[in-house]
């Protein structure tokens, strides 16, 4: 997602800088060196908080099934579409996960509902619409995309077996080195200040490393409470946002050297749509709120 106000000037181009990438590098490579002449091969470094379920062995997924929480944003999109500052271009992953259901796409499951499910189903449609019209603020020229252009995040530490990596799919930035738009992170959910902003660094320390070019900002649109704050890219965020990487590697490595590989289950926000959560022993609880 990136947002305008009236006609946008042309992106400006700023002057690749690779001096985040080398600082991030150096932070590195004494947590490697603990590795010492241990054979671990790849070691995964997953900033988002072990969230990719590709990182866990023990994640089997449950088949898809609709439900009031995904349905909401796919229809809050669709209402957004038809307003008149909105740009909508269509979610084609969220194609092929209707498109493997046999047929029963959404329209099918809505069909489906009972009177009293499609009124709930609407309800939640319609508070997701208010937050993110209130979060993202009327009168602003929207482009809505949820294929980001960072997409997968995988960089892998000069002289180390340190691969990090962030599913980067929920933040979008501009690649064509625009320092004008930053990144924007769309959450559904209430974060801590301090873990919204210690997110907000490591996003911006990440799209430097990867694009040579510091965002000025990252802009965090909280749907759940319709707000919408912005982190202005300093170095004490970019700081803080190495610091972020430095400590997932560190976890990183003391599981290499204390789990095997077969049993080094990650959990996080994937135990909600893993179907061994019920036996798994490292299953993350549900969210209570």
């Amino acid at each position: 997602m990136s947002t305008t106000a009236g006609s946008p000037d042309p992106p400006a181009t700023a002057q690749v800088d690779w001096s985040v990438r080398t600082r991030l590098a150096d932070a590195l490579s004494p947590i490697a060196a603990r590795l010492g002449d241990v054979s671990t091969g790849r070691v995964d470094v997953d900033v988002f908080g072990l969230a990719d379920h590709r990182r866990c062995p023990g994640f089997q997924s449950e088949p898809f099934a609709w439900t009031a929480r995904f349905a909401r944003r796919s229809l809050g999109l669709a209402a957004l579409a038809e307003l008149p500052y909105v740009e909508y271009r269509g979610d084609r992953a969220l194609d092929r996960a209707e498109a493997t259901q046999q047929g029963r796409s959404l329209g099918d499951w809505l069909d489906e509902l009972p009177p009293g499910g499609y009124r709930a189903v609407r309800a939640e449609a319609a508070t997701w619409l208010a937050a993110a019209v209130g979060a993202i603020g009327i009168g602003q020229l929207l482009t809505l995309t949820w294929e980001s252009p960072p997409g997968r995040f995988d960089w892998k530490a000069p002289g180390t077996p340190l691969v990090v990596s962030a599913r980067l799919e929920g933040a979008t930035a501009d690649h064509r080195r625009a320092t004008d738009l930053g990144l924007i992170r769309l959450v559904d959910g209430a974060f801590a200040a301090a873990d919204e902003r210690r997110e907000a660094g490591w996003l911006a320390a990440l799209h430097a490393t990867r694009f040579g070019v510091q965002p000025t900002r990252v802009i965090v649109l909280d749907l759940r409470q319709g707000r919408r704050r912005t982190h202005r890219v300093s170095p004490d965020l970019l700081e803080g946002g190495i610091e972020a990487i430095t400590s997932a590697a560190a976890a990183a490595v003391e599981r290499a050297l204390n789990e095997p590989a077969e049993g080094a289950l990650t959990p996080g926000r994937h135990c909600a749509y893993c179907a061994r959560r019920p036996i798994c022993p490292r299953a993350q609880p549900e969210p209570t709120d």
